[in-house]
């Protein structure tokens, strides 16, 4: 099974994987609301990484990991973050496949903090894990309104 510190750096990862994709589908996407997303997004997966950081120093501590140093290193490798299936996606400059992949990451980042609540004994804690868990929800209810807004025509995209 897999340690509190284990799933956490996993989160970072996660973090850090959708920021630089975030970032690339952006470069790919033209002028919309799809791009806007996109670039909001960034900027927000970045601040769960810091958050991560801050508020489980302790976890990181105690397990002898230097998790400042590892997130500027991974931010630095933007090339290395993504998997070829993920530069594949975005290679392909399908925006709507793009919005669906985003999607999928918010699920699982969702359910991977919820998941994780129940294993953190500290009630501060597991107030910072719910906070990102509804985050992710957000993140993930945007794109999803980004991605229909995309399959319905402009005259019948009011009130949406």
């Amino acid at each position: 099974m897999k340690t509190v510190f284990d799933i956490l750096r996993t989160a970072i990862d996660n973090e850090i994987k959708a920021q630089v994709f975030y970032a690339k589908a952006s470069e790919m996407t033209e002028v919309g609301e799809s791009q806007m997303v996109f670039l909001e997004l960034t900027e927000m997966e970045k601040g769960h990484s810091q958050l991560l950081l801050d508020r489980f120093a302790d976890v990181f501590t105690a397990a002898g990991f230097d998790a400042g140093a590892y997130v500027a290193k991974r931010e630095s490798e933007t090339d290395q973050v993504l998997t070829l299936h993920e530069n594949e996606i975005l290679s392909r400059g399908q925006v709507q496949e793009a919005l669906q992949f985003a999607i999928d990451l918010e699920a699982k980042a969702r359910d991977a903090y919820l998941g994780l609540v129940e294993r953190v004994p500290e009630e501060a804690k597991r107030d910072v894990l719910k906070e990102l868990a509804a985050e992710e929800q957000l993140h993930y209810d945007m794109l999803s309104k980004a991605l229909t807004s995309m399959d319905t025509p402009p005259e019948e995209r009011t009130g949406m």
